[in-house]
C-alpha cells in the first residue's frame, strides 16, 4: 500500500507519508528482532520477505542512500537520480531484484591519515548503493542484537565520545593498569569473502554479485579483489562489525580484563601483565577464522603511565606533585588529549584556506573557518583539551592577523584591530577582546552566512548583523554518557532512550548555531515537516535547515519566533517549497478564473441592459437570480429569452 498524503498521480514521491512509512520499518524491525531472540528461523525468512516487498522500507531505502553527503556522487554509470519521477522509479524498481546484478565500483585513493600512504575507496553505483540500504535496514537488527555493550562505531545511538568516556571509567575506577592496543592488518581488504558468504544472513546470490563486481579504476582498469569488503558501500560498517562479532567479550573477565572497540581499532584493558600474551593468541586464533591477522608492527603492550593513542587522543597517567595524594599504584590524573599530529593537520587545513583566500572578504573567510573549527572542537571535546584550544586559539589568532597584515600593509594596527576584532561573551564567564568579526554585505547576506547567525531577516532600517569567528578557547569540556546495559534501538520500549540520548547530543553540539540548537529542542528533536527524528549524518552533512512554517509571502511574520522551525534541508524543505508554490499557483488560477467569470458577468449584464432598455442595476438584479451564481451559460438563455419578472 502507497504511504502517500494525497492521490496526487506523477508526483507520488512528494507526497510519501514519512513518518507513517519510517513507523511501518520499525514495527517490522521490532518483529524480527523478536523472531531472532525467540530463534524463529521460518519467521525470520517471512519477516525479511515482507521488509524486502514492503514499500515503506523501500522508500526509506531511497530517501536514506539520496539525502546523505554522497547522494550526488554517481558510480561509474555517472547517473544520479535528479527529480522525484526518477527517485519514485527506484522505489518501484527496489520490488523486484530477481535479476539484479551489481556494476564494478568506482575505485579513487585519498590519503591516508598520519602516513603518506593513500587509502582506496570503492564508490558503488546509486542503484547498488540502494539496494545495499535495503539489506542493511535488515542486517542493522541481527548486528544489534548480536553486538556487545563496548562495541561504539556504526551503530545507532553509539560514537567516539562514550568510548573515551568508559574508558576513563575502566582506567580510574576499576583501576586497570595495561592496555593491549591490538591493531589488524588491512582489514577491509583481506576480509575472507567465503567466511561472510557462509555466516552472513543474506541472500547469498546478492553478496556474490557485490563481490564479483569488482571495482574500475584509471590505473589499473577493471580488476576484482579474492578477499575483502569495499570501503565506500551502504553495507560496509554493518559487515565489518558483524565480522567482529564476539571478539569484544572473547577476551573479558570482571575486573581482571575487558575490551573497548570502534569498528577494527581494539584496546584490551587488563590489571595483570602476565595474562596478556593468552589474550593475544585468542585474538589472533579469532581473526584467523576469518582471514585477518595482527599487524605485529603496530601492535603494542603499554602502561598507562607509558601512554597510549585511540581514537585521535593519547591517553596518559600524569605523576603528581602533590606528596599527600601520592598512591603506590596510582600516581596521578589520568587524561585525553588529543594527539599532537591531530593538532597538526588541523592547523595546516587552517593555514590552507587562509592562503586560499588572499584576496577574500572577512566574512567569507569566517564562513570557511567556522565549520572546520566547529567539526574538529565538537569531535575533541570529550577529552582533556582546557590548555589544548587555549594553545590552539593563539595559534588561530597569529594566522589570522598574518592574513589581515598581507592584505593590508600600509594601515596601522590600531585601525585594523578596531576594523577586525571586538569584545564577545560567548558565556557569562568568559570574555574574548579579540573576536574575528566581519559584518556580511550584498543582497543576501543572511543566506550567504547559513547557520553562523540568526537566520531571521532583518528589516530594512535595521543595522547588518555581525558574524564572529567560532571561538575554539570558550569550550567547555563535555564527557558523554554511555548508554545503559542492554539497550537496543529496534526494541520499542527503548525508542525514547535512544531518541532523548541524540536530542541531549544535539543540544550541545558545537557544529550547530544556538538557534538551531534551542529549535531541536522544542520540537523534541523531530522534523517540523516529516516528523522524523534529527541524526548525527543530518549533522555532518548540513542537512538542517530553519523555515517559515507559512510563508512571507502568504502573510506570515517575518521576525516571529514562534513562525520558525528547523526542517531536513533535503528533501523536506525542498517538498515543502514546491508544495507552497504549487498552492499558490492554484490559488492564482482561481482568483484568475474568478475575474474572468466577473467579468463575463459585467458583460452579460451590459448586453441584458441593451436588449431590455432597463438602465437600473436595482432593477436588473432582480429579474435573475443566476448574477450571483456566475452561471454564465443560464443567463445567456435568459437573456434570449428576454426579461422575466421575478416572482
Amino acid at each position: 500500500m502507497l504511504m502517500i498524503k494525497n492521490s496526487n498521480e506523477g508526483n507520488y514521491y512528494m507526497n510519501i507519508n514519512w513518518q507513517r512509512a519510517n513507523n511501518e520499518l520499525l514495527a517490522m524491525q521490532a518483529k524480527l528482532l523478536e523472531a531472532i531472540e525467540n530463534k524463529e528461523i521460518h519467521q525470520q525468512h517471512v519477516i525479511t520477505n515482507k521488509m524486502l516487498q514492503s514499500f515503506s522500507s523501500r522508500a526509506i531505502a531511497v530517501r536514506s542512500v539520496i539525502s546523505k553527503k554522497g547522494g550526488k556522487t554517481s558510480g561509474v554509470d555517472e547517473w544520479v537520480p535528479t527529480t522525484n519521477q526518477e527517485r519514485y522509479e527506484l522505489i518501484v524498481w527496489l520490488s523486484d531484484l530477481s535479476n539484479y546484478k551489481a556494476l564494478p565500483g568506482r575505485r579513487i585513493y585519498i590519503p591516508k591519515p598520519g602516513s603518506t600512504k593513500m587509502r582506496p575507496i570503492t564508490i558503488p553505483t546509486i542503484r547498488d548503493r540502494i539496494v545495499q540500504r535495503l539489506w542493511t535496514q535488515i542486517l542493522d537488527v541481527y548486528q544489534e542484537y548480536g553486538a556487545s555493550d563496548r562495541s561504539y562505531g556504526g551503530r545507532i545511538g553509539r560514537n567516539p565520545a562514550q568510548g573515551i568516556n568508559q574508558l576513563h571509567y575502566e582506567c580510574t575506577m576499576v583501576n586497570y593498569r595495561y592496555i593491549l592496543s591490538l591493531d589488524i592488518k588491512g582489514f577491509f581488504n583481506n576480509i575472507c569473502q567465503k567466511w561472510l558468504l557462509d555466516n552472513i544472513p543474506i541472500q547469498r546470490r546478492l553478496l556474490e554479485t557485490w563481490f564479483e563486481a569488482g571495482h574500475i579504476s584509471k590505473e589499473e582498469g577493471w580488476a576484482r579483489a579474492p578477499d575483502g569488503i569495499p570501503q565506500g558501500g551502504s553495507a560496509s560498517m554493518v559487515l565489518a562489525n558483524m565480522t567482529l562479532e564476539g571478539i569484544d567479550t572473547l577476551c573479558r573477565k570482571k575486573n581482571v580484563m575487558t575490551s573497548l572497540r570502534f569498528i577494527d581499532d581494539l584496546i584490551n584493558l587488563h590489571k595483570d601483565p602476565s595474562k596478556i600474551d593468552e589474550s593475544l593468541t585468542k585474538y589472533k586464533e579469532f581473526l584467523a577464522e576469518r582471514g585477518l591477522e595482527v599487524s605485529e608492527e603496530k601492535t603494542v603492550i603499554r602502561e598507562i603511565r607509558e601512554g597510549f593513542s585511540w581514537l585521535g587522543f593519547e591517553h596518559k597517567e600524569f605523576s603528581n606533585s602533590m606528596k599527600k595524594y601520592k598512591h603506590p599504584l596510582k600516581t596521578g590524573p589520568f587524561l585525553h588529549i588529543p594527539l599532537e599530529s591531530k593538532q597538526k593537520n588541523f592547523i595546516d587545513n587552517l593555514r590552507e584556506l587562509l592562503r586560499s583566500k588572499k584576496c577574500s572578504s572577512a566574512a567569507k573567510v569566517i564562513i570557511e573557518l567556522n565549520p572546520v573549527i566547529r567539526g574538529w572542537s565538537n569531535y575533541y571535546k570529550c577529552g582533556n583539551i582546557t590548555k589544548v584550544y587555549n594553545n590552539l586559539g593563539g595559534t588561530i589568532y597569529g594566522l589570522l592577523w598574518a592574513w589581515i597584515l598581507r592584505k593590508h600593509k600600509n594601515t596601522s594596527k590600531k585601525k585594523l584591530k578596531a576594523r577586525y576584532f571586538k569584545s564577545h561573551s560567548t558565556r557569562k564567564e568568559y570574555t574574548n577582546n579579540w573576536t574575528f568579526f566581519s559584518k556580511p554585505r550584498g543582497r543576501n547576506r543572511q543566506e550567504k552566512v547559513d547557520n553562523e547567525i540568526n537566520p531571521i531577516k532583518e528589516e530594512k532600517d535595521e543595522e547588518p548583523k555581525v558574524i564572529t569567528l567560532f571561538d575554539i578557547q570558550s569550550v567547555k569540556v563535555q564527557p558523554q554518557n554511555t548508554l545503559k546495559k542492554g539497550s537496543n534501538p529496534y526494541k520499542p520500549e527503548h525508542y525514547q532512550v535512544f531518541n532523548d540520548s541524540q536530542r541531549r547530543r544535539l543540544g550541545k553540539d558545537l557544529r550547530l548555531s544556538n538557534l538551531l540548537r534551542n529549535y531541536i529542542q522544542n520540537q523534541k528533536n523531530t522534523c517540523g515537516w516529516c516528523q522524523l527524528n534529527f541524526s548525527d549524518w543530518d549533522v555532518d552533512i548540513g542537512n538542517l535547515e530553519v523555515d517559515h512554517k507559512i510563508e512571507i509571502v502568504d502573510g506570515g511574520s517575518l521576525s516571529d519566533h514562534s513562525n520558525l522551525q528547523v526542517l531536513h534541508k533535503w528533501p523536506c524543505h525542498q517538498e515543502k517549497t514546491l508544495l507552497n508554490r504549487q498552492i499558490r499557483a492554484q490559488k492564482k488560477k482561481e482568483r484568475k478564473l474568478m475575474k474572468e467569470k466577473k467579468s463575463q458577468i459585467k458583460q452579460a449584464k451590459k448586453n441584458f441592459k441593451m436588449k431590455s432598455g432597463i438602465k437600473s442595476d436595482y432593477l436588473i438584479n432582480l429579474f435573475y437570480e443566476d448574477w450571483d451564481k456566475g452561471d454564465i451559460g443560464k443567463i445567456q438563455r435568459n437573456i434570449e429569452k428576454g426579461p422575466k419578472q421575478k416572482r
